[in-house]
């Protein structure tokens, strides 16, 4: 979620230059190429033991859908009803986890996530007095990102037959073919086929963006993200959503030279709170929900 966080300085330097599905398109074709050559070199072995539809899920939910979603969400609306809605992932991921994957959260990591969400959209609110829109069909947009983002997670813990490197495989390749696809049909729409495919070579910073995003955010980002809702359960790992959020403030401030504001630091306090707290009050895989009721 570091790496994520960062990414958000490299995605507004690229965008100055490019649209977001050049930018997508270029991010995923280098991650896919970086990834395929490790495999084809043997030096990172990926096996994906004939692709079933369960990984090409995986790669449908995040990053296709939920990266289309959120674009156009965020087109419709304000900066900061975009990101209220958008932290209500690990809300929404926890009842996904209940309802799919029966795995039911303690009393004390129910607070801690919801203590996670608020502090998130308090940081949101004091870096944006944008008035709302109230654009229908823009929420409706944010609700997909968002459910999409749920529903990933819920197909990498339930796909356990395969490696977090076969899904962050997928997950690049699936992205590379959606993306380059859709900067295809735009390009050729404006003519600008050629700009598109030479726009790294004469723009050093849309290049530099491309080379983090490419290779540090998607490549080890990913991976590491599916390593983590394998090892931590969905609760858990939705719940580091909230540390990117945390991340890209301090980088605006040091970096960006952004203004930090007093609902931002307690935002941000409330977050880390809520992190820990989710975590440490976890629950023990071993005992039964029954075994739970009887402690209560």
């Amino acid at each position: 979620m570091v790496l994520f966080g960062l990414a958000f300085m490299f995605t507004r330097k690229a965008l100055v230059s490019a649209s977001i599905f050049t930018l997508l398109s270029w991010r995923f074709f280098l991650a896919f190429f970086l990834m395929t050559a490790l495999r084809v070199l043997g030096i990172w072995k990926i096996d994906l033991k004939g692709l079933p539809l369960s990984l090409l899920c995986i790669g449908l939910f995040q990053p296709v859908m939920y990266f289309f979603f959120e674009t156009t969400g965020i087109r419709m609306t304000s900066v900061a009803e975009a990101g209220i809605i958008t932290s209500m992932i690990p809300i929404v991921s926890m009842i996904m986890a209940v309802l799919f994957l029966r795995e039911y959260p303690a009393w004390l990591q129910l607070i801690s996530i919801i203590l996670s969400v608020l502090g998130t959209i308090v940081v949101v609110l004091g870096q944006d007095i944008t008035s709302p829109t109230f654009h229908l069909l823009g929420y409706f947009a944010l609700f997909g990102s968002v459910t999409s983002a749920a529903l990933f997670m819920v197909f990498s813990r339930r796909t356990v037959n395969y490696s977090s490197s076969a899904k962050a495989y997928v997950m690049l390749g699936v992205g590379f073919v959606a993306f380059t696809a859709a900067a295809a049909v735009e390009h050729l729409r404006n003519g600008t086929v050629v700009k598109w495919l030479t726009l790294p070579a004469y723009d050093m910073n849309f290049l530099g963006a491309i080379l983090y995003l490419g290779t540090i955010t998607s490549v080890a980002g990913m991976w590491a993200m599916n390593l983590s809702i394998e090892r931590l359960g969905v609760h858990r790992a939705s719940t580091f959503a909230g540390v990117a959020t945390v991340v890209s403030v301090i980088t605006g401030v040091f970096i960006m030279r952004e203004s930090l504001t007093f609902a931002q630091v307690l935002g941000m306090i409330m977050i880390l709170l809520g992190v820990a707290g989710v975590n440490k009050f976890a629950r023990d895989p071993n005992k039964t929900e029954k075994q739970y009721a009887k402690q209560a």
